[in-house]
């Protein structure tokens, strides 16, 4: 069905983990750890498929390293789309960094 997200890291660099939907229009994706630091998950590349035309969702990466600070430094995603074919940044309205609380964690990084 349109909208009903599918997620790949099947690319070279790609490190998306479990992605599970939370609701119709969240998803929490757990990113594999950085190549040679098991601790450490400072970026994450994934492609996302299945879109509808118009479709907002939440994306929630639970286990991200250092994301906070990142964001504060003005660094945000890029994305790119059939719409949008070059690279380009989100917005920084568009995107939010916190500590989640343990309750909000549905699985473990594997």
């Amino acid at each position: 069905m349109r909208g009903d997200l599918s997620f790949s890291g099947d690319f070279e660099c790609g490190n998306v983990g479990p992605v599970e939907r939370v609701s119709l229009w969240e998803w929490v994706i757990m990113v594999r750890p950085d190549s040679h630091n098991e601790r450490q998950r400072l970026w994450f590349d994934f492609k996302v498929s299945n879109t509808e035309a118009g479709q907002r969702v939440l994306f929630t990466l639970p286990n991200m390293s250092k994301g906070k600070s990142m964001y504060r430094e003005g660094f945000t995603p890029l994305v790119r789309s059939l719409k949008r074919p070059t690279w380009q940044r989100m917005p920084s309205d568009q995107v939010c960094a916190h500590d989640l609380p343990a309750s909000r964690l549905l699985f473990s990084p594997s």
